[in-house]
C-alpha cells in the first residue's frame, strides 16, 4: 500500500491543524507522551513489528498552536493477537470480521495520544474514521484510555461503543523496597513476599538489569518464556520481532532473573519519566514454585525503580489478584470504537465483551 509522506488531514476545527507522515521519525518534535506507549519512540518502534500484523500505518501530527503538538499513530491491523487474547479472557469470540484501525496498539497498555483538548480529540477521531474508510476498515479503535481520558474523549466525540478493556496496576515506590513493603495491605503477605524472595536467592536466583541493546543476546530465551506464558493462558501473543523492535526505545531494559546460567524469568521494562513500567513478563514455569521467580522479580523491580529514581511502578495488566494483594492499585482502562458506518451488531458485541472483562477483572459478578 502506498502511503504519502505528508498530506493535509481533514480540517475539523479552526484551531487545530494536522499533517500526515508515513513514519513517526519524520514528524516534527512533539510534547512528551503521558506514557511510554504514547511516545514518539514507541510509534517508531511499532512500525517494525510483524507479530501484530500491521497492514499499513500513518502518523498524524496535531497542533493547536500552543505547543509542539501530539503525534497520533494509526495502524491497520487484521486480527491483533493481543486483542484476541482479551476476547479469549472475555469468552466472547471474535468481535470484528474485518481489519480495524487502532489509534495506538492494544499491546501498548495505555493510549490517548491526541488528548490535548476537545479540538484535538475531535480532529483525531475525524481523521481516523476517514482513514478507516479509505482503508476499508470496520472501525477506528482507541484502546487503553484511563477513565479521565475516556471521559474527555466521549465528551468531545461520542463513540459508537465504549467498553471496559482491562486493568493496569500502579503503586508508589516509597523510596525503597522496604518502604514499598510497608504499604502492602497485609503484613502477613509482606512477610511471605520477603520469605519467597529470600528462598529464591538461597536457591541461586540472581537479578540483573540489562539496559537497551545489552538485552539482545537474552531476547531469544526471553521470547520463548513470554510466549510460553501466553500459550499457557490460551494463545500465541509474542514474537522476537516485538522485543527486538522496542530494544531501541530510550529507557528500555530487561530485568533478568538468572539461575544456573540460564534465564529463569524476566520483566521487559521501560523507565519513562517518573515511572518504571513492567510491560511484559516471561517465566520458566517448571522452576517457578522452587525459585519463587515471579515474586522475586516483582520485588527486584521495586528495588530497581528506587535505584532509578522512579516514584511510581506500573505492574501492567492481568494477574489481578496477585497484584492487588501485593499493594498495587487498579487503574481501569477503557476502549472506544468509532464506526465508518452504522454497525449495531458490532457495538452490542463490544459492550458484551466489556461486561465480560469487568467480571474477569473481579469488578462485577460473573454471568
Amino acid at each position: 500500500m502506498t502511503v504519502t509522506t505528508t498530506r493535509p488531514a481533514p480540517r475539523t476545527t479552526h484551531d487545530t491543524t494536522g499533517t500526515w507522515y508515513a513514519h513517526a521519525a519524520d514528524a516534527p518534535p512533539t510534547t512528551p507522551g503521558r506514557h511510554i506507549s504514547t511516545s514518539r519512540a514507541w510509534a517508531s518502534a511499532w512500525e517494525q513489528v510483524t507479530t501484530e500484523p500491521v497492514i499499513a500505518h500513518r502518523h498524524l501530527h496535531l497542533t493547536d498552536g500552543t505547543g509542539p503538538g501530539d503525534l497520533v499513530s494509526y495502524y491497520l491491523v487484521k486480527h491483533s493477537p493481543y486483542w484476541a487474547a482479551v476476547e479469549r479472557d472475555a469468552a466472547t469470540g471474535p468481535v470484528f470480521n474485518a481489519p480495524v484501525v487502532y489509534a495506538g496498539t492494544p499491546y501498548g497498555e495505555y493510549g490517548g495520544a491526541g488528548s490535548a483538548n476537545a479540538d484535538t480529540i475531535r480532529y483525531a477521531v475525524s481523521a481516523g474514521v476517514d482513514l478507516a474508510r479509505e482503508w476499508g476498515a470496520q472501525a477506528l479503535v482507541v484502546p487503553g484510555l484511563t477513565t479521565d481520558l475516556a471521559h474527555r474523549w466521549t465528551a468531545a466525540c461520542r463513540p459508537d461503543a465504549d467498553l471496559f478493556f482491562d486493568l493496569a496496576h500502579t503503586a508508589s515506590v516509597h523510596g525503597s523496597l522496604e518502604g514499598f513493603l510497608t504499604t502492602v495491605p497485609s503484613a502477613k503477605h509482606a512477610k511471605e513476599m520477603r520469605r519467597q524472595r529470600r528462598r529464591g536467592i538461597e536457591q541461586g536466583l540472581r537479578f540483573r538489569p540489562l539496559h537497551g541493546r545489552a538485552m539482545l543476546p537474552y531476547l531469544p530465551q526471553f521470547t520463548d518464556l513470554a510466549e510460553a506464558a501466553a500459550l499457557k493462558n490460551g494463545g500465541s501473543m509474542y514474537g522476537a520481532d516485538i522485543f527486538t523492535a522496542v530494544a531501541d526505545i530510550p529507557g528500555v531494559l530487561l530485568l533478568a532473573a538468572e539461575h544456573d546460567g540460564n534465564l529463569a524469568g524476566g520483566f521487559l521494562c521501560f523507565h519513562y519519566r517518573d515511572c518504571l513500567y513492567l510491560w511484559a513478563a516471561g517465566i520458566d514455569y517448571p522452576k517457578l514454585r522452587t525459585l519463587h521467580t515471579y515474586t522475586g522479580l516483582m520485588l527486584a523491580a521495586v528495588d530497581l525503580a528506587a535505584d532509578l529514581g522512579a516514584t511510581t511502578i506500573d505492574a501492567g495488566r492481568a494477574n489481578y489478584r496477585y497484584k492487588r494483594t501485593a499493594g498495587f492499585h487498579p487503574v481501569a482502562l477503557r476502549t472506544l470504537a468509532y464506526f465508518p458506518a452504522r454497525d449495531a451488531a458490532t457495538a452490542r458485541a463490544l459492550h458484551a465483551m466489556g461486561h465480560a472483562m469487568e467480571a474477569c477483572a473481579g469488578l462485577r459478578p460473573a454471568a
